[in-house]
């Protein structure tokens, strides 16, 4: 019988470290039995003995639990007699359950990609725009319990499922138990309130009108998760896409052609109410040419190149003659 007390004891010595579903107390002796409440959990001492008819309806009430939370660091389970239970032997037994809430925060990045993530597998969104156009993405959600609201999440979530042999008294007289884990409860319940978020969302709105309000969406969804899990305990730091959209191959094709025609159009719209001053300015360019060209200009005609056709000299001075300068008259004397 002292090995069976001692292997117990063990058990409930490791508490706060291993991850088994419960520690348990039975034994002819009342031996002090102490718990290790670490940082990051919250505990709650819940009466298993005793007169409960007054506090029957309030059982299980985050009230409740709130009031039975336990303040100190480390806690000495109090034990109960039981007078023969069929053993042989009277025996202690715990007369309270504690049960621990591990308020380590999680994160999670659901995605469909085996490089990407926080795992291998295929854990993206998908839904569909109001025409069913199929669209996907990837959630990014950090969570976390806060110590004041530790109850709050038991009340709603409450414990870890054991299967118990109502044979074995080591199972049936737990001194520890264990809330559900966070990690758990984001991977079942907030995930499935996301994607039913998203489908959602999407579905309100055309293909096009999705796409472009993408960040609209994702801020009423934000919203609405970080309400709707405030009231059950849990405080979501951050929740957002993960990546962008995701689309067939056709689809995001057509998207892509479509934004390179319109960013086109809108470079020539953009680009029409500069061309008068840009004409303007043509203009003003050439006259300022002209106008240096002529200051520059000694008023004669530049030599023709010896390899250009000789001109006759009769030629020119009608050119001359046309241009009021005359034609000079030989000197006869």
């Amino acid at each position: 019988m002292n090995k069976i007390r001692n292997t117990l004891l063990a058990t409930v010595a490791l508490a706060a470290i291993a991850a088994t579903p419960a520690q348990a107390y039975y034994d002819p002796k009342d031996y002090p039995e102490y718990i290790e409440i670490q940082p990051n959990q919250s505990a709650f001492a819940i009466p298993v003995v005793g007169d409960t008819k007054s506090t029957q309806t309030n059982f299980g009430s985050q009230s409740f639990l709130d009031a039975n939370k336990v303040a100190t660091k480390r806690f000495q389970v109090p034990h109960t007699l039981i007078r023969n239970p069929g053993w042989s032997a009277d025996y202690y037994v715990p007369a309270v359950k504690l049960i621990l809430v591990d308020r380590t925060p999680y994160m999670r990045e659901w995605v469909d990609s085996a490089t990407r993530g926080t795992s291998t597998k295929p854990e993206g969104f998908h839904f569909q725009s109001s025409e069913g156009i199929n669209i996907g993405t990837g959630i990014s959600i950090a969570a976390m319990i806060r110590e004041e609201d530790a109850a709050k999440y038991l009340y709603w979530f409450g414990t870890q499922n054991i299967t118990i042999n109502p044979q074995d008294p080591a199972q049936n007289f737990a001194s520890v138990s264990y809330g559900k884990s966070l990690k758990e409860v984001c991977d079942t319940v907030v995930r499935g309130y996301v994607q039913s978020a998203l489908s959602s969302e999407f579905m309100r709105g055309t293909f096009v009108d999705d796409n472009r309000k993408a960040s609209e969406i994702m801020d009423r969804i934000r919203a609405d998760v970080v309400k709707h899990f405030a009231e059950k305990g849990i405080t979501i730091d951050f929740i957002g896409y993960s990546g962008g959209l995701d689309y067939s191959e056709a689809i995001q094709h057509s998207i892509d052609s479509t934004f390179i025609t319109t960013q086109q159009a809108l470079a020539s719209a953009n680009m029409m109410p500069a061309v008068p001053f840009m004409q303007a300015q043509a203009d003003i360019n050439v006259r300022n040419a002209e106008a240096e060209a002529l200051k520059k200009w000694n008023g004669a005609i530049p030599a023709m190149p010896a390899s250009v056709t000789t001109v006759g000299q009769g030629w020119i001075d009608g050119l001359l003659g046309y241009l009021g300068f005359g034609a000079k008259t030989p000197d006869k004397r």
